[in-house]
């Protein structure tokens, strides 16, 4: 497994980048607010495996702040560790500044997973 950044791929969109990878149709970002996202040149990071994608995080920076906007693991790979590897190296990448990220109050086993690698539910 390694990591790919939007900072070491020539800048290239997300969605270019899961397009090149065959991926793009076996993640469930198809909606219409993600798809703008991935079209944005925002930086992003992958966790790729046999040049799959097994999980990638979307996101925006300021010099204080890192703030995911997306998130998401290979619905065939769930379970098997990736998304932690993906953001432990997220949580390094931020160096200590705050990272903001919201969820849908229902989604009960992703607030689980957030308060596992130190989120809180903020104001």
């Amino acid at each position: 497994m390694s990591f790919v950044e939007s900072e070491n791929s020539n800048s290239q969109k997300l969605e270019d980048y899961l397009k090149e990878r065959k991926s793009p149709d076996e993640f469930m970002w198809k909606s219409s607010e993600n798809e703008a996202h991935l079209k944005n040149q925002l930086p992003w990071l992958a966790l790729v495996g046999d040049e799959e994608v097994v999980a990638f995080v979307l996101f925006t920076q300021t010099e204080d702040i890192f703030e995911i906007l997306y998130l998401e693991s290979h619905p065939q790979k769930l379970r098997q560790g990736y998304m932690n590897q993906l953001m432990d190296e997220f949580i390094r990448k931020a160096q200590g500044r705050e990272i903001w990220l919201d969820v849908h109050e229902a989604n009960r086993p992703a607030q689980e997973l957030y308060k596992k690698w130190g989120f809180y539910v903020g104001g």
